[in-house]
């Protein structure tokens, strides 16, 4: 079994050189290039060819320009870029993608509730408000005005998204990773730890420490968005929360791997709202066909992992894709290989991850053409 023949792309090499930086930051970094450093060694010991790219664009027409290139790692701020563009280009062959949800929107459209306002390039749930009334668009027009943040022109940073109303009393969201064969690593059912009827309006206190006589006094970047969600602000939307990522506190029912946590009673009852088998969960078919086509699509010009998020509609059944990421959330990881257990570090799963999107790799290369 081997990689002869496939070449891995990525940044220049010293990028990978141990960190000497001091503190949890420091620490991070440098295992973070201790796992890449490995890996690379594993790849060249099984014959890929590592190649050095000079910058992401000349990384990314690289990789598509020849079928035996894989990025290995590339930014994820123009990761998305390349992906809006090529899913756009796939959208009428994988019927879980909606071609206007990569559209820009228009002015006029702000005012067609409800829908969900994303900041581009935010991970995690973060900076993501549900806009149901004109007070609330009333408001943040106004914070952008005053403030002069983003050319008082909100569309140059936000998504307008359409708001899915989702089965169960939950808010849910389903999660895959895929290797850039498009084969499926883990998956699973995400859901938010409050109900609908319970969820709370956002009161996310400033992650930057500004109190509200502060508002005012350079309001760039993560400031605004603290203008947008604390309750003392002039400018607060009161938006409901109804993400259901890990980051936010969500659960993964796990619906693949061979170690997968246990399911607790009422979590096979959110499964059962989803048409799923509670007693042999499973990963939806037609979200394991539309992982693996954006998976082998998008993955290859990403990194040996790929992060794909879906929701299901309440009333139709559809499935429809969100967004997807090079550098993907692991817990659900955990949850189908570790039984979800909570001593296994991120440093673990990380490099347990990147090496199965390896090994896919490797058996796709060995396989007859």
């Amino acid at each position: 079994m081997s990689l002869s023949g496939i070449s891995l792309l990525g940044p220049r090499l010293e990028h990978f050189e141990l960190s000497d930086k001091a503190g949890v930051i420091g620490q991070l970094e440098h295992q973070h290039n201790e796992i890449n450093i490995a890996l690379l060694a594993r790849a060249q010991q099984l014959g890929a060819t590592i190649l050095e790219s000079d910058g992401d664009h000349e990384l990314h027409q690289r990789v598509l320009a020849d079928p035996n290139t894989y990025a290995f790692m590339g930014s994820e701020k123009h990761i998305q870029v390349v992906i809006k563009a090529v899913l756009a280009e796939h959208a009428d062959s994988i019927p879980t993608l909606e071609t206007k949800r990569f559209t820009d929107c228009s002015s006029a459209e702000m005012q067609s509730y409800p829908y969900v306002l994303a900041q581009r390039g935010s991970v995690g749930g973060y900076d993501k408000y549900l806009m149901e009334n004109d007070l609330q668009l009333e408001r943040l027009l106004r914070a952008a005005k005053e403030t002069e943040f983003c050319d008082n022109d909100i569309l140059t940073i936000f998504d307008r998204r359409t708001f899915i109303p989702t089965p169960s009393d939950h808010y849910t969201s389903f999660r895959t990773i895929t290797a850039p064969t498009g084969d499926i690593l883990a998956a699973g059912l995400v859901y938010s730890t409050y109900t609908k009827g319970q969820t709370d309006n956002h009161e996310v206190v400033s992650r930057a420490g500004h109190k509200p006589d502060d508002w005012y006094k350079g309001l760039w970047g993560e400031h605004f968005f603290t203008l947008l969600s604390h309750p003392d602000s002039p400018f607060f939307l009161s938006a409901k929360n109804v993400t259901s990522n890990v980051s936010q506190g969500g659960k993964v029912i796990p619906l693949t791997g061979d170690n997968p946590r246990p399911i607790t009673s009422y979590e096979q009852s959110i499964l059962a709202d989803h048409g799923i088998d509670p007693d042999c969960p499973q990963l939806p078919d037609d979200l394991v066909e539309s992982s693996y086509t954006i998976g082998r699509t998008i993955g290859k010009i990403t990194s040996l992992t790929l992060g794909q998020d879906y929701m299901q509609h309440r009333d139709t059944g559809k499935k429809i894709f969100l967004e997807c990421s090079g550098g993907p959330g692991l817990e659900t990881y955990r949850d189908c290989w570790y039984k979800g257990d909570p001593s296994v570090t991120f440093g673990d799963l990380q490099t347990a991850s990147l090496n199965a999107g390896l090994d896919a790799l490797i058996k796709r290369n060995n396989q007859p053409r």
